[in-house]
């Protein structure tokens, strides 16, 4: 006997009374596959929440810093020129005291005499505190690249979740007088494809190709980083990520000085990737690194395509084998890429141990800050593209099972 409560929450895998009568085996194994997709996407959540953490902090870090040692380098050249002005100088002073969590109040700084006194070895105080930063730059990179494998196990456990599941959905394309339903229940699976609109929309699916980019970016994590190479991947990176969100939504392009934000929306997905296109220095180059980032939100039109009935706009259980097909391909994509290992153990020694042994002089300094913006934004986006890969392979699956 047909009991509705046991196949509650599947209406999104296209069990019904009739499909699920007699057939209990195939729907614990259903059920077995939903928790295990769902314990690897909590996992790649819980991993992803300590990537973004890590990446921040180094980028705020990096950022304060550079900020430090330019006003020190301004308060210093204050000093030694003669041409000396209190307010100027106070502002810089109290502006790096406040980056470096350390105050001194403005009001002593009245003359270069008595400010040479009481700010030299504040000042020496804030390089310092430079130095430190580094060490803890140091340690948010180790972190970040455990937090990136700790992530794809929780992604490579999706996937093969995934592909458990797009299995399944073939064993029931595959019996005998299957056929499509005359009406199609939506659920969270339309957010990413809005299926009344456009079908199952398989270039929804094009996106999982941009993963495979991140991990071309990430293969410059590899020691020293030189101007050239670092041009090389990145505009490659922003090409393919361009491109990629444009085969598949409606995009527009916003810029803000160098700053570009390319925006795409389709079905319930708002895609913003932003990126910047100045890198003729060093400088330069490290703070493109830091702009480069991919936001992924559920607008308000996910909820509403997430409810309802539609007809078929795919009629011929064929065509649903083929765009089964398709996503398992993809997924297979998605765990041949190998991207992981650019954030193994051995690679993340290996740039520590660059990072360790750079000079003093102010050439290596910039080397290394390109270095710690590239391991940043690498982790970030990498982490973004392929979680939104997989997911969308997720919604696909489900929406080819809705159909019979």
């Amino acid at each position: 006997m047909f009991n509705s409560l046991l196949y509650a929450g599947t209406e999104e895998l296209g069990l019904s009374e009739e499909g699920a009568a007699g057939t209990e085996a195939v729907v614990e194994v259903m059920q077995e596959i939903r928790a295990e997709v769902a314990e690897a996407t909590a996992e790649i959540q819980e991993q992803s929440e300590v990537i973004e953490e890590m990446a921040d902090q180094i980028d705020a870090i990096e950022e304060a810093s550079e900020e430090v040692v330019e006003a020190v380098e301004g308060m210093e050249s204050m000093l030694k020129s003669g041409n000396f002005d209190s307010r100027a100088f106070a502002s810089l002073y109290n502006n790096a005291s406040k980056l470096s969590a350390r105050h001194l109040g403005a009001e002593d700084l009245y003359d270069a005499s008595t400010t040479e006194t009481v700010a030299r070895d504040g000042m020496e105080g804030l390089m310092d505190k430079v130095k430190g930063a580094g060490a803890a730059v140091l340690e948010f990179i180790r972190r970040i690249f455990n937090g990136v494998v700790a992530f794809f196990t929780g992604l490579f456990n999706k996937v093969k979740g995934l592909q458990k599941k797009a299995a399944n959905v073939r064993v029931s394309l595959d019996k005998e007088g299957a056929k499509v339903k005359e009406k199609i229940k939506l659920g969270s699976w339309n957010g990413y494809v809005n299926y009344g609109e456009k079908g199952l929309f398989e270039k929804a699916l094009a996106l999982t190709d941009a993963a495979v980019a991140t991990g071309a970016y990430a293969n410059l994590l590899d020691g020293e980083i030189g101007l050239g190479e670092f041009n090389t991947a990145y505009g490659a990176l922003v090409s393919t990520m361009k491109s990629k969100i444009t085969e598949f939504a409606a995009t527009a392009e916003k810029k803000e000085g160098d700053k570009s934000n390319y925006i795409g929306e389709f079905a319930g997905l708002r895609l913003v990737f932003t990126s910047e296109g100045k890198t003729d220095s060093l400088e330069d180059a490290a703070k493109a690194a830091r702009s480069l980032g991919l936001r992924a939100v559920k607008t308000e039109k996910f909820a509403t395509l997430s409810k309802g009935e539609a007809a078929p706009k795919v009629n011929n259980v064929g065509a649903l084998k083929t765009a089964l097909t398709g996503v398992e391909k993809h997924l297979k994509s998605l765990e041949t890429a190998k991207v992981d290992q650019k954030f193994a153990a051995a690679k993340r020694d290996k740039l520590v141990g660059y990072i360790n042994a750079a000079g003093a002089d102010a050439d290596a300094g910039k080397k290394v800050a390109l270095v710690k913006a590239v391991a940043s934004s690498a982790a970030t986006l990498t982490k973004t593209v392929n979680s939104l890969a997989a997911d969308i392979c997720g919604a696909v699956i489900d929406g080819i099972a809705a159909h019979v």
